[in-house]
């Protein structure tokens, strides 16, 4: 059984071809449900901050979702410095770090944050609710995915769901694949506000998706590195050192790179491994694009008698790696 919220029509047709079914339910008593009010703000991070901390100075549980680590990271150091609660979440951290993070986002108390500054990681999975969500623009299924956080246990009428203007780190690098579909996304949005049912949130993702090839040339790439992967290597096995460069380079924007912090967790590996205790030593694990590895990590290996991935970087549990400089081209990782 396949569930989901955002799922237009060519991969409804797609997947109940490749099931051979013809079994489709839709939730038909949900779609008149209307949890949220949804604007699109022509302006950009910058222009959102005032009233990012208008709505937290009004008592409500806000989110800020941009596409890239490192704006997290930088939003993060802004609002710190604020006189309020806030959490960076994204997928630079340990396991560690990020399973205590999640844990206390979503604990029985309840969300202790006033803001949340998070990147597409809170699309799945996080059983979270805000009052107030502001979301950098992407794809509008990504949108609905990050909306369904805005609200989510129906305790307020209504919440408030905005979408200002994408950075051009997302234009070139994150979504430069679908720049169409973002432009779309733009255009719908532009033209559908307010209170909208689920009904019209569905209709909007099939505008942006209208005339969409889903067999185009990325899908077909996309078959061709699985069996590549599949006939040569194990895919967590992947030496990043050694592995062939033609199958690394189609893997640029997907494989991630598992680094250990030398300062922080070399110690604490080391003896995990010492005491055969091996699926601990992955909490202390992060993982980093193959971009990112190469441009700044890759250097600073650390030898060690176990062959573990440990390397002199500096992280930060607040809000992950410090990199030695700011390089736009590498700010596409979640």
């Amino acid at each position: 059984m396949l569930m989901s919220a955002t799922m237009p029509k060519f991969l409804r047709d797609h997947f109940l071809n490749l099931l051979e079914s013809k079994s489709l339910v839709i939730a038909g008593e949900l779609m008149e449900r209307a949890s949220n009010e949804w604007a699109y703000l022509d302006t950009d991070l910058d222009g959102i901050r005032e009233k990012v901390l208008e709505e937290i100075s009004a008592g409500k549980k806000v989110a800020l979702i941009v596409n890239d680590v490192e704006t997290a990271k930088k939003e993060y150091k802004y609002y710190s410095k604020k006189e309020f609660e806030v959490l960076c979440l994204h997928s630079e951290f340990t396991m560690a770090d990020r399973q205590e993070k999640e844990s206390r986002l979503t604990s029985k108390e309840g969300n202790p944050y006033e803001l949340v500054i998070s990147t597409q990681v809170i699309e799945v999975s996080l059983d979270v609710s805000f009052d107030v969500m502001f979301s950098e623009c992407a794809p509008i299924d990504s949108l609905v995915q990050r909306a369904g956080r805005c609200n989510r246990h129906g305790l307020i009428s209504f919440g408030r769901f905005y979408v200002f203007n994408p950075s051009d780190t997302a234009v070139k690098y994150v979504y430069r694949k679908q720049k169409d579909i973002l432009d779309r996304t733009v255009e719908v949005l532009k033209n559908n506000y307010g209170r909208l049912t689920e009904k019209q949130i569905m209709t909007m993702v099939e505008e942006a998706y209208e005339g969409f090839n889903l067999y185009n040339e990325d899908y077909k790439l996309g078959t061709e590195i699985i069996r590549d992967i599949e006939q040569r290597y194990n895919f967590f096995d992947v030496n990043i050192f050694q592995e062939d460069e033609n199958l690394a380079t189609r893997k640029f924007d997907v494989v991630k790179v598992p680094v250990i912090p030398a300062d922080e967790y070399m110690e604490t590996v080391e003896e995990l491994f010492e005491n055969k205790n091996y699926k601990m030593i992955s909490l202390y694990e992060i993982p980093v694009s193959i971009s990112k590895f190469k441009k700044y990590i890759r250097r600073l290996e650390i030898s060690n008698k176990y062959n573990l991935p440990i390397f002199k970087i500096r992280y930060n549990s607040e809000y992950g790696i410090d990199y030695e400089e700011d390089d736009s081209n590498t700010h596409y990782s979640f």
